[in-house]
């Protein structure tokens, strides 16, 4: 399954955040325990992509192995776009 999100998070500092593998982990393991992606048993692999509306896409790849109903391994990668260095001056 592919899936396209955004993640946001002023409460931490950051208006939004272009690749997030928690918060993608966990709506993968949400989805496959719903039957929305996957089988609920198993493998199950959820893409997401992330970061397009603010010029940083990133590419996140979920696996999600399932026993009983409940996720019991996860793996988590992908590619990104790197951040622009910034400087702020010191007062």
């Amino acid at each position: 399954m592919s899936i396209r999100c955004r993640d946001f998070c002023p409460a931490v500092g950051t208006p939004e955040a272009a690749a997030t593998g928690i918060t993608n982990r966990a709506l993968a393991c949400c989805l496959v325990r719903s039957n929305l992606a996957g089988t609920g048993t198993g493998s199950s692999v959820v893409v997401a992509v992330q970061g397009v509306e603010m010029g940083r896409p990133s590419l996140i790849r979920i696996e999600v192995t399932m026993l009983d109903g409940l996720p019991t391994r996860l793996h988590v990668g992908g590619v990104a776009t790197r951040a622009p260095e910034r400087t702020a001056p010191m007062r």
